[in-house]
């Protein structure tokens, strides 16, 4: 089962890269996975001078490694956690001066762009000291290139021992009832369980196992929204009370509205999951 080894934090003076330490440990802590700090300086500055501007605890940074390199870390950060595969980065959004709409910050867009791993990203205004990934969402709708996500979730979920969730949405466009490209057609009647609703189910998680090379004997759940796909992730998010929405994406912003919606409503952290350049482990079972 594919297992994440590195949690990365990108560390600055700006008091917002500090709130998410907690979320972090907890994310290295349930993944078994090491806490490395990681600070782009743009001039001569020690590492302890940054801890002690930022007051960061001993217990903070207790069996975490800090790494630190010359250059802009729009740069720095991606092209650091490329050369160490299982990472996963954790930073914060930021609140919209004009309105208080959540969004993304440059240097958070530009390593989303660059990075080959999942990002985290955690709402501002929340207090992580005592979050834990009990609850997981995954959004999915069954294309292979989405199922492509389902094996790292499915890892850092058995890992966790948190329970996964997944969510389909039917996307349709110009309305015409016609689904996602190479994505499994949903029956005709949702309502009805005459008409195969349980069987569509069964074919549906069968369909992402195969294509996301799960294991045998990994149960899923799956949940079924019927509205806009990022209302409906929102509204899923707080229905099952996740703490963590996994979102697979294809790293182009300009067409992301999904991932934009959640991202600017999303009120646990987001994984961004960069599917275009996730290749599917073969995996066995824990």
């Amino acid at each position: 089962m594919e297992r994440f080894s590195m949690v990365y934090v990108p560390l600055d003076r700006n008091e917002a890269s500090k709130q998410v330490i907690p979320l972090a440990s907890a994310l290295a802590e349930a993944a078994d996975a090491t806490l490395c700090f990681i600070h782009a300086a743009t001039h001569n500055e020690a590492a302890t001078d940054l801890l002690e501007h930022l007051h960061v605890t001993r217990g903070q940074i207790r069996n975490a490694m800090f790494d630190q390199f010359p250059g802009r870390p729009e740069d720095v950060i991606p092209a650091t956690v490329n050369q160490h595969p299982h990472s996963i980065i954790v930073m914060p959004m930021s609140a919209h001066p004009e309105g208080g709409i959540q969004e993304l910050g440059p240097v958070s867009l530009a390593v989303i762009k660059k990075a080959d791993c999942p990002v985290v990203f955690a709402p501002p205004g929340h207090d992580w000291n005592h979050w834990k990934p009990k609850r997981m969402l995954l959004p999915q709708d069954s294309t292979e290139e989405c199922a492509a996500a389902v094996a790292p979730a499915v890892g850092f979920s058995s890992k966790s021992k948190s329970h996964l969730t997944l969510l389909h949405v039917p996307i349709y466009s110009a309305g015409i009832l016609e689904p996602a490209h190479h994505a499994l057609p949903l029956p005709r009647y949702l309502d009805q369980p005459q008409h195969a609703i349980r069987a569509w189910q069964e074919a549906f998680i069968e369909r992402l196992c195969e294509l996301g090379h799960v294991p045998e004997g990994v149960e899923l759940d799956l949940v079924l929204g019927t509205g806009d796909p990022g209302e409906e992730i929102l509204a899923w998010a707080k229905r099952i009370q996740a703490d963590l929405i996994v979102l697979p994406w294809h790293r182009d912003l300009e067409t992301a509205d999904i991932f934009r919606a959640v991202i600017r409503g999303a009120e646990c952290p987001i994984m961004s999951l960069p599917i275009a350049n996730v290749i599917a482990p073969s995996v066995q079972a824990a």
